[in-house]
């Protein structure tokens, strides 16, 4: 005798079991939770960031806390950075998802139910047992791995762009730096300046009231006076645009004031170009990126050479699905395959332009330095000294007034060469180094991203 609920009327068996069905699936769902956005607290989140309140654990020097110190809070708290480690934790969430079995597929046929209502005016359980089906679809072989290494380089390439970036923000800071430096030099060399147009000046106001000077000597002097305050009012404006660059990569308010670090990798001297682009290779994370690009097109084509094969499904059903009318699944595994030999030639393409860009750096690095060597060594010292030579005959009555301002203005244009070269110098290193991949290799390499701490595969 069968079981009482299989004997029990059709629409109450099926009611029943999709009444469990139903508790079953509604216990395993998650809830939906409304995280609404409110402009004015995330405004009001960036204004509170402040770098004083991370300075007792980070490294300070005298002068101020270290470079160090200002790329681990970039690292930490630059709002581009924080959105990529979160796209980070999206592909990880995505593979999880990969290489699943299929979910099983449970269905109801109603014909029988209504067939022997039609004809015999009656239905019965079995009627109603036998429209139920249960199939399972099988994946082809080697397929489930080849989706899990597939979203396994997919991670892998996100990891190392998201390390790219790091890298990229402690590159922009050190040249934010850089041109914060150059551009509080200069306005405290036009102050000094200013400092003594104004004393000339004021000599030459007083020597035309004592009819020692002409007017046309005491209005040139003037002039000059109001040429290097125009001259310091852009200086402020070029200094005040540097600081505010630099805090955004850092993440602060725009007003924030911050101290320089120390000069500490200006005098190392510059790498052999030799060796550069073999390093390269090996250290950045671009290269490695587009490695795991290459590596997922494999996966593609593995993938896509098993869909030839037909699709098996078992269960109270079973149903072979033959690649019959695509060709077995040809023109999808050209495709594939032309897309991984496009990934190939991407790759090749990226180390061809990082061999000209590191040559270029490295000729344009050994020019500024020798720029800086003239400058400081030869330009510089000649200017001060003609200016103090002038200054000296004019008090003897050797020189006239135009004497001294041409040697003024002269000392004002070494000075203002002699800082941009030292600028073009530092920033030259500084891009040279991050464009071989050893920048900061030796103290950041311990900050480059926690997220990137684990690597999925080992770079090849």
């Amino acid at each position: 005798m069968a079981p009482s609920f299989l004997r029990a009327e059709p629409t109450k068996t099926c009611l029943s079991l999709g009444k469990v069905f139903a508790c079953l699936s509604a216990l395993s769902c998650a809830s939906y939770q409304p995280a609404p956005v409110a402009l004015p607290q995330l405004l009001q989140g960036l204004e509170e960031i402040h770098f004083s309140d991370q300075l007792g654990a980070m490294e300070e020097s005298e002068e101020g806390p270290t470079l160090l110190a200002y790329v681990q809070f970039a690292l930490e708290h630059n709002p581009s950075l924080q959105a990529k480690r979160k796209q980070l934790g999206i592909a990880t969430s995505l593979m999880e998802a990969a290489g699943l079995l299929p979910n099983p597929e449970l269905s109801w046929d109603g014909a029988d139910v209504l067939a022997a209502q039609g004809l015999e005016g009656r239905s019965a359980a079995v009627d109603a047992w036998s429209g139920f089906g249960l199939s399972l679809r099988l994946p082809r072989i080697g397929e489930r791995a080849a989706q899990k290494e597939k979203a396994a380089w997919h991670v892998e390439e996100t990891r190392l762009r998201l390390l790219y970036a790091e890298w990229k923000l402690a590159e922009a800071v050190a040249l934010a730096i850089e041109d914060v430096r150059a551009a509080k030099a200069l306005v405290e060399q036009n102050h000094a300046l200013l400092k003594v147009a104004r004393a000339t000046r004021d000599y030459f106001s007083r020597a035309l009231v004592a009819g020692a000077a002409t007017a046309l000597q005491k209005n040139l002097a003037e002039g000059d006076l109001w040429s290097y305050k125009a001259r310091q009012w852009e200086y402020d404006e070029r200094l005040m645009a540097a600081r505010q660059h630099w805090n955004f990569l850092l993440g602060l308010p725009p007003e924030t004031i911050l101290l320089l670090p120390p000069r500490d990798a200006a005098n190392s001297s510059l790498p052999d170009l030799e060796g550069l682009v073999t390093a390269a290779m090996a250290k950045r994370p671009d290269v490695a990126a587009m490695q795991a690009v290459y590596e997922q097109r494999e996966q593609e084509l593995r993938i896509e050479i098993q869909h030839q094969f037909p699709e098996l499904t078992i269960g109270t059903l079973w149903q072979v699905v033959p690649e019959l009318f695509n060709s077995w699944n040809q023109p999808a595994i050209q495709t594939a395959r032309l897309r991984r030999d496009a990934a190939r030639l991407e790759l090749q393409n990226l180390l061809h332009e990082l061999r000209a860009e590191l040559h270029l750096q490295w000729q344009q690095c050994k020019k500024a330095e020798q720029q800086v060597s003239f400058y400081q060594d030869f330009m510089l010292p000649n200017a001060e000294q003609s200016l103090q030579l002038a200054q000296s005959s004019f008090a003897a009555g050797e020189v006239t007034l135009l004497e001294i301002l041409a040697a003024q203005r002269n000392f004002v244009a070494a000075q203002t060469r002699s800082a941009e070269a030292m600028r073009r110098w530092q920033k030259c290193r500084w891009r040279l180094l991050a464009s071989s991949g050893t920048l900061f290799v030796e103290g950041f390499g311990d900050l480059f991203s926690s997220a990137s701490t684990t690597s999925i595969h080992p770079r090849p």
